[in-house]
Order: structure tokens, then C-alpha cells, then sequence
């Protein structure tokens, strides 16, 4: 029902959550942003509030979002379905699911008006739930980053307030 995304980028914090209403995000100045909470503009919000829903494929028909097959192309020499999502709210991506272990291989979305492609690695199963601990992003501004993840937690209480937007110090 809600999402948060912290990032430390050249030592400036970058916030985009959305707390079931209102898609929000702090922006550096560095990066054409005020440094304080604001408002998303509509298609920012898609990307944003497509996060919310971490499996996309699980339940699409209820969901209301229509799937279709492309061609299958191969993802790190391995063989993979090449999928387009489009749901009813949101923003639309591709996937590309490995098809010996039927995990993602691959995400290609919009985010922040740039096309972002995720290569997933390096599966680890937590608690019955397959996690890719490495992946590679890339996108025409920071070219491609290595993500590594060390730890994941999953079910643990969380303070809902870091979800709703800070009042501006203006």
C-alpha cells in the first residue's frame, strides 16, 4: 500500500515514496531538484507507484493489468520470455523470466523520464521468496551500477509515518 526508496547519490539524498495517496520525492539540487519534499508530477508517480507491487505477475488479471508475450530473447547467454506489462494504474516496463528457473532475469522501465534496464543475479531464497542479491542497472545518465544487496528482512514492523511527505521548511 505504500513505498519508500532512500539513495545516497554523490553524497546528496534522494527520497521518492508514496504513502497510498500522494507520490512525493525530495530531489537535490544537484539534480535539478529544490532539496525539499515535493509533489510528483503525474508520470514520475507511475514509476513510483508501480513499485508498490513487488510481483507483478502474481495475480495480474485481478490486478487488472494485460500481459504480452514478445519474442524470447536470451538475458546473460541464458534463454528468457520477454514479457510487456501494462497495468491498469502505473507505468508500463518489460520483464524477461530465465525459463530453467522461471525467476527474473531482466527489468526495462522508465524512471525519471530515462529508460532504466535491470539485469538480476545471484538468486538467494529468504523465507520461501527468491531474492536476486546483485544487480546491474544501467541508464544514459549514470551508465551501468552494481547493487549488491547484504541483508533483506522481510515482515518487520515498520513506523507508517516514513511513508507521508515532510512539511517543507519554507
Amino acid at each position: 500500500k505504500a513505498m519508500r526508496s532512500d539513495s545516497k547519490i554523490m553524497g546528496n539524498n534522494m527520497v521518492q515514496a508514496f504513502d497510498g495517496t500522494t507520490p512525493w520525492a525530495i530531489t537535490p539540487i544537484i539534480m535539478g531538484g529544490s532539496g525539499e519534499p515535493q509533489v510528483m508530477s503525474e508520470e514520475m508517480a507511475k514509476s513510483v507507484i508501480s513499485q508498490i507491487d513487488p510481483f507483478p505477475l502474481l495475480d495480474y488479471a485481478k490486478k487488472g493489468t494485460r500481459l504480452d508475450l514478445l519474442a524470447s530473447e536470451k538475458v546473460k547467454d541464458k534463454d528468457a520470455y520477454h514479457l510487456k506489462i501494462v497495468p491498469k494504474n502505473g507505468a508500463e516496463s518489460e520483464i524477461w523470466i530465465d525459463v530453467t528457473s522461471g525467476l527474473m532475469s531482466k527489468l526495462k522501465t522508465m524512471q525519471n523520464w530515462q529508460e532504466v534496464e535491470v539485469v538480476f543475479l545471484n538468486y538467494t531464497e529468504i523465507e520461501g521468496i527468491n531474492f536476486a542479491t546483485s544487480m546491474e542497472t544501467s541508464n544514459p545518465m549514470a551508465g551501468i551500477i552494481t547493487i549488491d544487496t547484504k541483508t533483506v528482512k522481510l515482515n518487520t514492523p515498520i513506523d507508517e509515518a516514513i511513508f507521508k511527505m515532510p512539511i517543507t521548511k519554507n
